[in-house]
């Protein structure tokens, strides 16, 4: 499941940010991303028109839907090596950064926002 966050006018530079939800490998919290390709075609095409297109990965990030007190916590929890859930503020943060004029030099990016699940 993909939300999409849609072309924002700035000065200079547009923006394009995917919000992906990981898919778990069963061997282990893996995380792949099901649009590198599109990603490389939007960066190619988009670019000379100084629109970044990049992807923007959370891992576990407490929400009503997968709340601290919810069944998977705890597996969740000790996948990252921070040992505790994210925040949806976290999330938003490095999204705002994309979406600044201070990243106008990244695109076709795979951002993760994981507590370094993947470390």
């Amino acid at each position: 499941m993909s939300d999409f966050v849609r072309p924002r006018v700035r000065p200079e530079w547009n923006f394009f940010a995917e919000l992906d939800s990981p898919e778990t490998d069963h061997d282990g919290p893996e995380r792949r991303s099901p649009s590198p390709g599109i990603r490389k075609g939007l960066a190619r095409e988009l670019g000379s028109r100084r629109i970044t297109a990049n992807n923007v990965q959370p891992g576990p990030i407490e929400t009503d839907l997968n709340p601290v007190d919810g069944a998977s916590f705890l597996i969740q929890k000790a996948a990252t090596a921070l040992d505790h859930y994210g925040h949806a503020d976290e999330v938003a943060a490095l999204v705002a950064f994309v979406a600044s004029p201070e990243s106008s030099y990244i695109t076709r990016a795979n951002l993760t926002v994981d507590g370094g699940t993947n470390a």
